[in-house]
């Protein structure tokens, strides 16, 4: 059996098929069978229901109050971005947008789907960059995007944001925040990066339910302020004429929500998440390997193979063992050597963490010999 490091999506033991079954089952008794309107096309936002069990539901998890305005249901963050960037592109003289590096590799076939420039910007000493950047641009970028919670590829929370988003008002762009993973944290929930700018109308925040509760639902969410959603979603020309994203999955996770069964669901998730990565971190370090960053939650963590993971050899070396990663030039398109890869423990339960850290190891003690 192969050992997935390389899959970003959860196993089966983190799906919650019988909550997401009983859920279903009351939608269906409670408001399908009582509302004759109830599977008309959606209201721009989200059903009402579910506006308010989010509001809900984010003040449990992080403390923070929002109101129903702030948000609006998306069928989840892939198809929100790409209506966002949409809009944001064609609407901006300057197609570039910055993007911090390393970044969710499927993002840019976003970015080049709505015709913008990606500008890479290096990850370490990112607000240097980005300062330049803006200082040199004739026009602003149309955006700035960034994961900066439980990052992807990373693990880790992105530091000196509140000086990003004082760069973003100053220099008049936006930002948008892609946080599947915020409420994966492995301790402190941090609140959206729309929450930390102070509700700010250049930061747009896009959560998902397809890495805490089920990707089949594909439901997410969008929050900023009410401005600001109006002009970059609820006026695009798919939510103009199709109505609201999945509003039926919108009732299901409205019901997950209002029984709790979502927040039970979550906790599972975390305290699994949690176990997995310390396990992983802990069989890495015994043998000198170390993450790049601190993990703080979520899927993945940014490792230090110390060896070209883009290779024929090292790919070669990792499907005989087993074992399948992913090279971190994806995630950074145009550096030509990369010795770090992203490890993913969300498709592995424990005890394949450990025997698939145990192969790791020994790839690579067999075919580069750096250790001590």
């Amino acid at each position: 059996m192969t050992t997935r490091f390389d899959v970003g999506q959860p196993d089966a033991s983190l799906l919650p098929n019988a909550l997401v079954a009983n859920s279903m089952q009351r939608v269906a008794t409670n408001v399908l069978m009582k509302n004759p309107l109830a599977i008309q096309y959606g209201e721009a936002a989200g059903p009402i229901c579910f506006l308010d069990e989010l509001c809900g539901f984010l003040k449990r998890q992080n403390g923070v109050v929002y109101n129903r305005e702030e948000i609006c249901l998306s069928s989840g963050n892939s198809a929100a971005l790409h209506i966002i960037a949409s809009r944001l592109v064609s609407n901006s003289k300057s197609k570039d947008i910055l993007c911090v590096v390393p970044t969710y590799f499927l993002a840019c076939p976003i970015f080049k789907d709505v015709g913008a420039t990606v500008v890479q910007i290096p990850r370490d000493g990112y607000l240097d960059y980005i300062r330049k950047e803006l200082e040199c641009q004739i026009d602003p970028p149309a955006f700035i995007y960034v994961i900066p919670t439980c990052n992807n590829p990373c693990g880790d929370n992105m530091e000196n944001l509140q000086e990003l988003i004082s760069l973003a008002e100053t220099f008049n762009t936006k930002i948008i925040a892609d946080e599947p993973y915020n409420m994966l944290g492995y301790g402190h929930i941090q609140p959206p990066l729309y929450e930390l700018s102070g509700r700010s109308p250049h930061v747009i925040s896009l959560g998902s339910f397809s890495k805490i509760m089920a990707p089949g639902l594909r439901l997410g969410w969008v929050q900023g302020c009410a401005e600001t959603l109006e002009c970059v979603y609820l006026q695009s020309g798919s939510i103009v004429s199709g109505g609201g994203s999945n509003p039926i999955s919108g009732m299901i996770a409205a019901e997950l929500m209002q029984s709790r069964g979502m927040d039970f669901h979550l906790c599972h998730v975390r305290s699994q998440l949690k176990t997995r990565m310390e396990l992983l971190e802990r069989k890495l370090n015994e043998e000198h390997f170390e993450f790049k960053y601190k993990v703080t939650g979520g899927y993945f963590a940014w490792v230090d193979f110390k060896v070209d993971t883009s290779t024929d050899e090292f790919i070669a070396s990792c499907r005989d063992h087993n074992i399948a990663v992913t090279a971190g030039r994806r995630f950074w398109p145009n550096l030509p050597v990369c010795t770090f890869g992203r490890v993913s423990i969300s498709n592995t339960p424990v005890d394949q963490v450990n025997t698939g850290a145990k192969a790791l190891v020994r790839i690579l003690k067999k075919y580069y010999v750096i250790y001590k």
